[in-house]
């Protein structure tokens, strides 16, 4: 993992998160929100995370995904390579979500 990504004038992405290379963050996102876990909270290589958007300690999002505008992702949750999570959808504490998704 690497520290290289984009984030825009407000998103914000908590130091302890492992974030792989060429991840955007949109306006006004928190990535690394709520009470830590013992899980590392890892986002993958090439992932999009609009705007208004929270991910939890303890998620962990794999490569090529795109996490829409206002989008919420919880404690536990593992979202597979290339999956796509459209506008506003919340996926709740330990959810698992494959590849190729949609």
């Amino acid at each position: 993992m690497s520290d290289s990504h984009a984030l825009s004038n407000s998103g914000l992405v908590h130091p302890t998160v492992q974030v792989g290379v060429n991840v955007t963050v949109g306006h006004a996102s928190l990535v690394g929100y709520g009470a830590q876990t013992d899980s590392p909270t890892i986002i993958g290589d090439n992932v999009v995370i609009g705007a208004f958007c929270i991910v939890y300690f303890g998620a962990n999002i794999g490569q090529h995904v795109l996490l829409d505008d206002f989008c919420k992702v919880c404690p536990g949750v593992t979202i597979g390579d290339r999956t796509k999570v459209l506008y506003g959808k919340h996926v709740y504490d330990d959810a698992t979500i494959g590849s190729d998704c949609i």
